[in-house]
């Protein structure tokens, strides 16, 4: 199991509480993140800042058609954690990003699939917040908080399933459509 977070909750803390969940009665958990590049990370033995450790290595970045970027993938250490790092810059792109996963096991592929989950996620939120109006309803009283976020997944299910179907319309399009007809 993997628990997936964006570079504002990767820190040693998080990783080290994350950790300490696993027992014998659970299974093992994993987080995945992107982490940010700024920080000091122990490759080959050697503390380098995360940043410029794509250059160093230069000669071993490759190029990965499938998801059309370059990609540079080694065991880390952070703050006494061992983890896979995966450095990666896509088309287009300036600066590398760095995607970490406690698994050390896991390999690009797998880890981007789990990635994308997140960004699903990311999506939901932001089309619930400005299309749907999740957060302009105060309420104050805990079931009609439930019931908005109920009518405002079934909205976006609904909506989804549609885009699903028609996909010439963009989801903003479908939802002030939606709204109009509400």
């Amino acid at each position: 199991m993997y628990v997936l977070a964006d570079s504002w909750f990767i820190s040693q803390e998080f990783i080290a509480g994350i950790q300490k969940i696993n027992t014998k009665h659970t299974k093992k958990l994993h987080v995945i993140g992107m982490m940010k590049t700024n920080r000091n990370v122990t490759i080959y033995e050697a503390t380098k800042k995360a940043s410029g450790v794509p250059e160093l290595k230069r000669r071993e970045v490759k190029y990965n058609k499938e998801f059309k970027c370059f990609l540079y993938a080694s065991v880390i250490i952070y703050q006494g954690i061992e983890m896979k790092a995966f450095w990666v810059k896509m088309k287009g792109q300036s600066d590398w990003k760095m995607i970490i996963s406690t698994d050390i096991s896991l390999i690009f592929r797998q880890l981007m699939k789990y990635y994308q989950i997140r960004w699903t996620i990311e999506v939901y939120f932001r089309e619930s917040k400005q299309s749907l109006n999740i957060a302009e309803r105060q309420l104050t009283d805990f079931d009609a908080q439930i019931a908005n976020i109920t009518s405002v997944n079934i909205d976006y299910l609904v909506l989804a399933l549609k885009k699903r179907f028609t996909d010439y319309e963009t989801m903003g399009a479908l939802f002030r459509e939606f709204k109009a007809e509400l």
